[in-house]
Order: structure tokens, then sequence, then C-alpha cells
């Protein structure tokens, strides 16, 4: 049985919250090593990114319905590009 879509404003904000972590970090005064942040830059841009990559403060602010979920995942079960 498939699954209604979710919630299209908690769809955004979950794409929006992992697609744009560094903006929210500088937003939040989070600081991630060089490292951490290159990783991260390179699991977003696979569409591998989940928010339990992400620091503490920013998954507090995720859709509880989406964590542990990858980017591209959300994607799809939104109907998103």
């Amino acid at each position: 049985m498939d699954r209604p879509v979710p919630d299209p404003s908690r769809c955004n904000r979950a794409i929006k919250i992992l697609e744009q972590f560094e903006r929210l970090a500088r937003k939040y005064r989070i600081k991630l090593t060089r490292e951490r942040l290159e990783r991260l830059k390179k699991l977003r841009d696979s569409g591998k990114i989940k928010s339990t990559d992400l620091p503490a403060k920013l998954l507090s602010e995720f859709p509880a319905e989406f964590v542990g979920m990858t980017l591209g995942t959300i994607r799809k079960r939104c109907g998103k590009r």
C-alpha cells in the first residue's frame, strides 16, 4: 500500500535543512570542522545526507517523520525533483 504524500511544508523544511545546513550552521553559530563540513557537502551533493549526519541543533529542528532518511529518499517521498 502506498504511503500518502507527507505535508508539503514539512517536506520543504526537511529538504531545506539538509540542503542548506552550511548557512543554517552559520546562522545558529554552530562550529563545524573543515573535515566535517567537507564530508557533509559530499553527502549533500550525492543526495545521501541524513538528518543524523547534522549537528544536534539542526537535528532538533528537523521534522520527525523524516529522521534517518536520505535527502534523495525524502525528495522521492515528497514528489520533489
